[in-house]
C-alpha cells in the first residue's frame, strides 16, 4: 500500500507565439510590466495538473499516468496577502507496473472496482483514498509572489478520510500514519509552491530573469533550483522559459535531474494558463543505474 502511494506521489520529484506587423504594437507587446500572483477577491481559480513517468528496472517496465484537479477561491485579499480557500475536485490515475494494472477516478468510482480485488486489496484501499480526498478543503495565504505564508485545515483531512472509510482501530491507525507520510501539510505545500511561487512580483520585459530554489519533503527529500526568463508578450499573457535541476545524494540514494518547460501566465491575474514540462532524471541505488522520464502538464482556468 505505501508502495502504491509513493508511486502516486512521486511526481514530487518527480507552451510559439505569433509575430507582430507594425512597430506600434511590437512595442506594446513588449512594454514592461508588473508579473505578480493576482487572484481577485471572490473569484475561484481552477488547475488542472498532468502528470506521467516512464521507468525501467531490469527489463520491467513501470507507467505512471496521474492528473488532479483543484480550486482556489478567494475568501479575503488585502495588500499583500490573499487568504484562498482550496478544494480537490477530481483524482485520476493510471499505473502499470509489471503485471499490476490501475485505473482509477473519482469521477467514475465505478470503474475503479477490481472484481479480483477484496475490500482489503491495494486498489480498494486506494479506490477509497482518492474518493475520500474528493471535496476535502484547506485554507492558503499567499504572498504577491506566490509564496505560501500559511497553511491551515490540512491535519483534519487525514482523519476525516479515516472517518468516511469507517476505519477503526489499528487499521485506521495504519492508514492515518500512511497518508499523512505522503499527503500531510509541507508536502502539499511543496506541491503547490510548484505551481504558484513563481512570480518575481516586479516590472518584467523580455529577456529579463529570475531564481527559485526549493526543498521536496515526504520520502524523498531534495533541492530544486529553477530560472525562468521571459519570452514574449501577447497582449495580457506572458510566454515564460524555465530550466532547473533536482538533486538528492543521501541515504545509500542519488538522483539528479534536469528540467525544462514553457509557461504562458495572465498578466492581469497570474494565472497559469498552460505549462508544459519535461524532467530527466537519473537514480542510483545499489550499485545500479536507473533513468526516468516525466513530463508534467498544467491547465489553469477562471471558473
Amino acid at each position: 500500500m505505501k508502495k502504491v502511494l509513493y508511486l502516486f506521489m512521486f511526481s514530487g520529484i518527480c507552451a510559439g507565439l505569433m509575430s507582430l506587423e507594425s512597430c506600434q504594437s511590437s512595442k506594446k507587446l513588449t512594454a514592461p510590466k508588473i508579473l505578480k500572483f493576482n487572484f481577485e477577491n471572490g473569484k475561484v481559480y481552477e488547475y488542472e495538473i498532468n502528470q506521467s513517468m516512464n521507468q525501467e528496472i531490469m527489463g520491467m517496465q513501470t507507467k505512471i499516468n496521474a492528473s488532479t484537479f483543484f480550486s482556489l477561491e478567494v475568501v479575503e485579499n488585502d495588500d499583500s496577502l490573499k487568504t484562498m480557500r482550496v478544494t480537490y475536485s477530481r483524482i485520476k490515475m493510471k499505473m502499470d507496473v509489471s503485471s499490476m494494472h490501475l485505473d482509477l477516478d473519482t469521477d467514475n468510482p465505478k470503474q475503479n472496482a477490481d472484481k479480483n480485488d477484496d475490500d482489503s486489496s491495494p486498489t480498494d484501499k486506494l479506490s477509497k483514498i482518492m474518493s475520500s480526498i474528493k471535496g476535502k478543503q484547506f485554507m492558503i495565504k499567499v504572498n504577491h509572489e506566490g509564496k505560501i505564508l500559511a497553511l491551515t485545515g490540512f491535519d483534519k483531512i487525514s482523519k476525516s478520510i479515516s472517518d468516511s472509510m469507517k476505519l477503526k482501530g489499528e487499521e485506521a491507525q495504519q492508514m492515518t500514519e500512511e497518508f499523512n507520510q505522503q499527503f500531510n501539510g509541507e508536502s502539499t505545500r511543496f506541491q503547490l509552491e510548484n505551481v504558484l511561487n513563481i512570480y518575481p512580483n516586479k516590472v518584467v520585459k523580455v529577456g529579463d530573469s529570475w531564481e527559485r530554489n526549493f526543498t521536496s519533503t515526504g520520502l524523498i527529500q531534495g533541492m530544486y533550483h529553477l530560472k525562468y526568463t521571459v519570452k514574449k508578450f501577447d497582449g495580457d499573457n506572458v510566454s515564460i522559459s524555465q530550466v532547473g535541476i533536482f538533486n538528492h545524494n543521501e541515504d545509500e540514494l542519488g538522483i539528479n535531474g534536469k528540467i525544462t518547460g514553457d509557461l504562458v501566465i495572465s498578466m492581469k491575474s497570474g494565472l497559469v494558463i498552460s505549462e508544459d514540462k519535461d524532467l530527466t532524471i537519473t537514480m542510483e541505488t545499489g550499485g545500479q543505474t536507473f533513468d526516468i522520464k516525466g513530463k508534467v502538464t498544467i491547465n489553469g482556468k477562471e471558473l
